[in-house]
């Protein structure tokens, strides 16, 4: 069946997903198009990931006073391909979709991905009507289906709604066996965090903790090492230097998926520092590679690090704390290995593309 994804032009967690969809489709029983929008510039990620797997695709340029023109051609776009089945990651794009799924009874399941921590007034807006247009609308966390609930009060339609979490390719992301913790002797330990730079992202609170961890203590070597791209990347890189522990400090930029998993077997300790999350990716994918965790105690983070048993550390967003767990980490690595384990099964079991893939199809098919 023929099945189009709209999401965000630049890169960030809708792409990811959106890729990991079409990557577990395997067989290939499905054709697939993306209709990239946004107000930045089509990544080269993007590109390359759909000359990878052989999409067609098409972008479109988003700009608040041709809010229209971009939607009227999105909706030519779908028209022009005729997908039965419409996935809409950018939910501020539910009007031209919903009006190709009318007018070519296609079925339109839109997915939210922005924390509702982080939501602008326009952004529940639009929340509200995908809720209203699509078929169906997909949540990531049950804590997330809880907010919109409270939100909406006697408005919210629990028929609308379906939880099927985000899924990453396990056997990629796999666990670098020679990478246990083992801090017995002094040693350069590398600390890690893989994310867009970001307002909604906190890698300057990660650069300060690493000021702090070297200032406040000698016994161990800290560095560094920050993955993605963004507008807030050259304020933290003036950051390091006004804390002059530039050296200590890597900026990797974008990582391509072959990159980044070489990236994850080079840190020992995974940091993600955020004011906002809805099921983050990049700790997914820390999870998988078997690296010990310490996440922002905010939603989004807090319900995945601790289920039914905790795969990781979650802390307050200052600097006290995060150094404080990391140096629980370190002097905890039988413990934190065992976590570790637990969360690599934990993916394997519950978080992996191919159930994430299984389940899309189920809703699309109902």
């Amino acid at each position: 069946m023929k099945i189009a994804q709209i999401c965000f032009s630049g890169l960030g967690g809708h792409s990811s997903v959106v890729f990991s969809l079409i990557s577990a489709d395997k067989p290939k029983e499905h054709k697939w198009s993306i209709g990239f929008i946004g107000n930045e510039p089509l990544s080269h990620h993007n590109k390359s990931q759909c000359h990878k797997y052989s999409i067609d695709y098409a972008y479109f340029i988003l700009k608040k006073k041709s809010r229209l023109t971009s939607w009227f051609k999105l909706f030519l776009w779908l028209k022009k391909s005729k997908p039965k089945f419409v996935i809409c990651h950018s939910i501020s794009m539910i009007f031209p979709c919903f009006l190709y799924a009318l007018i070519n009874s296609a079925k339109l399941v839109s997915v939210e991905h922005t924390p509702n921590s982080q939501k602008r007034l326009i952004e529940w807006i639009f929340s509200f009507l995908s809720m209203l247009l699509s078929s169906k609308v997909v949540i990531l966390t049950p804590k997330y289906l809880h907010e919109i609930k409270n939100s909406y009060k006697l408005l919210f339609i629990p028929s609308k709604f379906i939880l099927v979490p985000n899924g990453i390719d396990e056997d990629l992301f796999k666990k670098n066996t020679g990478n246990q913790l083992n801090f017995n002797q002094s040693k350069e330990i590398i600390l890690g965090m893989a994310a867009r730079f970001s307002a909604q992202k906190k890698q300057d609170l990660l650069i300060k903790v690493l000021s702090y961890l070297n200032s406040h203590q000698s016994k161990y070597a800290f560095k560094l090492s920050l993955a993605g791209d963004g507008t807030t990347l050259k304020d933290c890189s003036l950051l390091a230097e006004q804390l002059q522990i530039n050296s200590m400090i890597s900026f990797k930029g974008f990582l391509a998926e072959t990159e980044l998993i070489d990236w994850f077997h080079e840190i020992d300790i995974y940091l993600h520092a955020s004011d906002g999350e809805t099921l983050s990716t990049s700790i997914l994918q820390a999870m998988s590679c078997g690296l010990p965790i310490i996440g922002s105690d905010i939603p989004g983070i807090s319900n995945l690090l601790h289920q039914e048993r905790s795969f990781g550390i979650t802390t307050k967003n200052n600097v006290q704390d995060f150094a404080e767990s990391i140096i629980e980490i370190i002097n905890s690595p039988k413990k934190m290995n065992e976590i570790a384990e637990n969360a690599r099964l934990k993916v394997v079991s519950e978080y992996s593309n191919i159930k994430m893939l299984e389940s899309y199809i189920s809703v699309l098919m109902k």
